[in-house]
């Protein structure tokens, strides 16, 4: 089970993370501002 987790981590990595930043940077875009503390 280790090992399917240690397979699978990198290759959501690649796939979600880009999604999931153009997500947010939509989010900060059309004015939740409030929501990008992170970069402020």
């Amino acid at each position: 089970m280790g090992g399917i987790a240690a397979l699978l981590e990198p290759v959501c990595n690649v796939l979600v993370l880009p999604l999931h930043d153009r997500l947010w940077d939509n989010l900060a875009r059309s004015g939740h501002a409030g929501l990008d503390t992170a970069r402020a």
